[in-house]
C-alpha cells in the first residue's frame, strides 16, 4: 500500500513515517521543505520514502502528487498550533491551513485515491471541555473550543468527516492526546512543544528543569500514536468516524523529571512557578479509550518504557533535542 503523510516531517508525521516504513509500507512525504535533520533522518528509514514539496492548500498540486505516485491513502497530519501572538497577528494562515487545508486534501483524495483518509485531530476540539469534564467522550457534545487552535481543529474535523460523508468515502479522524516523545522537535508552525520534551532538553543541555508545577495527565507516546495511525489505515472496518487516541498510563512532567535525574548525573529538578523554565498547558481530563480498542490500537508505552526508549533516541538524535 502507498500512504501520503501531510505534515510528515513533524513531530508526529515523523513517527507515522517511520512506522510505516518499518511495517513495509511505501510512503511519501507530502511537506514544506524538511531541515536538514529531518532530511537525514528520513534518508535512513527502513525503506525509502520520497520527500515531496507542497501546500496542502493547493488543490492542483495535491491532485498531481497523488495521481503520479499512484496514492492509495493517506494520512493528513499537517496543521499550525499557533500560541497567543500567532493567533493575534496571523489568523488567517492558521485558519486556511487547518480548516481549509483538511477538505482541500480530502477532495484531491476522493479524486484520485481508492483507500482510506485518516485525520489527526486534536484533543485541543474538546477545548476548555478538557478541564472541566471527568471523562473525554467523542460524539457527545462535549466540544467547547475557545482558543483558534481549538476552534480550528474541530472545524477541520467537521470539514473532513462531512465531506467524506456526502461523498461516500471511509474517512476518521484521530483525536491525539496529550503527545510527547521520541521525532519531537521544534518547527515554524508549532509554538510550543511538550513538558516532557522541554524537560528532557533541559536535562541534556545541563540545565536546571524547574517546573510551574507538577503537571499531571494521561501522557501518550508518539510511538504508540503512530500504531494508531496504522491501525486506521488498516482495520477491517471503521465503526466510528472519531476515535480518542491517548494512553491509560498517568504521570505526571515531575516524576519523569525526577526519573530523568537518576539517569543523568547532575540533572536537577525544582518545582517554583515564579521562576519555571518549562512551559506546561492545562491537566486534562483523561480520554475514553473504548473506540480506540475497537479499532485495534493499545497504547504500550508507559511512563519507564517511554523514558527508557526516548533518552536512547535523543541520544541517537541530537540535532532534534538542540
Amino acid at each position: 500500500m502507498r500512504v501520503m503523510v501531510t505534515g510528515g516531517t513533524g513531530t508526529v508525521g515523523l513517527a507515522v513515517v517511520d512506522l510505516l516504513a518499518a511495517r513495509g509500507f511505501d510512503v511519501v512525504v507530502y511537506a514544506a521543505s524538511p531541515s536538514a535533520p529531518v532530511a537525514r533522518a528520513i534518508g535512513g528509514m527502513a525503506r525509502p520514502v520520497e520527500i515531496v514539496e507542497g501546500d496542502v492548500r493547493d488543490g492542483r498540486r495535491l491532485r498531481e502528487v497523488m495521481t503520479s505516485r499512484r496514492i492509495h491513502s493517506v494520512v493528513h497530519g499537517a496543521a499550525i498550533t499557533p500560541g497567543p501572538e500567532r493567533e493575534r497577528d496571523d489568523p488567517s494562515t492558521a485558519l486556511a491551513v487547518n480548516v481549509v487545508g483538511p477538505s482541500t486534501v480530502l477532495t484531491a483524495f476522493d479524486d484520485t485515491c481508492q483507500g482510506r483518509f485518516v485525520h489527526l485531530g486534536s484533543i485541543a476540539a474538546y477545548g476548555s471541555a478538557s478541564v472541566r469534564e471527568d471523562l473525554l467522550v467523542e460524539e457527545t457534545g462535549q466540544e467547547r473550543p475557545e482558543s483558534l487552535y481549538e476552534i480550528t481543529k474541530l472545524a477541520g474535523e467537521s470539514a473532513v468527516l462531512r465531506v467524506a460523508d456526502l461523498r461516500g468515502r471511509e474517512a476518521v479522524s484521530l483525536r491525539l492526546g496529550d503527545v510527547f516523545g521520541a521525532w519531537e522537535h521544534r518547527t515554524a508552525v508549532r509554538d510550543a512543544t511538550s513538558a516532557p520534551f522541554q524537560a528532557l532538553a533541559a536535562a541534556l543541555a545541563g540545565r536546571e528543569i524547574v517546573l510551574p508545577r507538577a503537571g499531571r495527565k494521561a501522557w501518550v507516546y508518539t510511538l504508540d500514536v503512530a500504531e494508531s495511525v496504522v491501525a486506521a489505515l488498516t482495520a477491517p472496518r471503521l465503526d466510528h468516524a472519531i476515535v480518542n487516541v491517548s494512553s491509560p498510563f498517568v504521570w505526571s512532567v515531575l516524576e519523569w523529571s525526577l526519573a530523568l535525574s537518576e539517569h543523568l548525573p547532575g540533572a536537577r529538578v525544582r518545582v517554583d512557578e515564579a521562576d519555571a523554565n518549562v512551559r506546561m498547558f492545562a491537566d486534562n481530563a483523561p480520554m475514553s479509550l473504548e473506540r480506540g480498542v475497537a479499532l485495534g490500537y493499545r497504547a504500550a508505552y508507559g511512563m519507564p518504557r517511554a523514558l527508557e526508549h526516548y533518552l536512547a533516541w535523543a541520544r541517537d538524535h541530537p540535532d532534534f533535542m538542540a
